[in-house]
């Protein structure tokens, strides 16, 4: 099942993020979700562009997560990170981004 219209539409901060490599190579392997990068991404440092809004995201994001939770099949996928993972998974990185969005946005 894809999910890609439930991952929110994001794409300064998801192109931000794709660092190491692009996601038709190396898949969810080609983000950096380190919190130095998802801050970098969010704009609290230097980067190229205008970041988006980094709280609606972080909104967002939860709201992914908890879609994705009520999703009953084995594995569910999403074109914009070409990787084939449990729900569970899916929903614990969106959880993982917002919450590192939002300790960003805190300090």
């Amino acid at each position: 099942m894809d999910i890609g219209p439930i991952v929110p539409d994001a794409p300064w901060f998801w192109g931000a993020l794709q660092r190491h490599c692009v996601p038709d190579c190396c898949g969810i392997g080609a983000y950096d979700l380190t919190p130095q990068s998802v801050r970098w991404a969010c704009g609290a440092d230097w980067r190229a562009g205008p970041p988006g809004d980094p709280a609606l995201l972080a909104v967002e994001l939860r709201q992914a997560a908890h879609a994705v939770r009520s999703i009953d099949v084995e594995v569910v996928s999403a074109r914009l990170f070409q990787e084939f993972l449990v729900p569970e998974s899916y929903a614990q990185l969106f959880v993982y981004l917002a919450s590192t969005i939002e300790a960003t946005r805190q300090s």
